[in-house]
């Protein structure tokens, strides 16, 4: 549910860009 969170988190900081919210939700993933 935390990343869930993250992603229309960081989504809505991009403003809906997908390429934006893929790329820290990976590094979020990853560190």
């Amino acid at each position: 549910m935390f990343r869930d969170s993250a992603i229309s988190f960081y989504g809505f900081l991009e403003g809906g860009d997908f390429a934006g919210r893929l790329v820290r939700f990976s590094v979020m993933g990853f560190s």
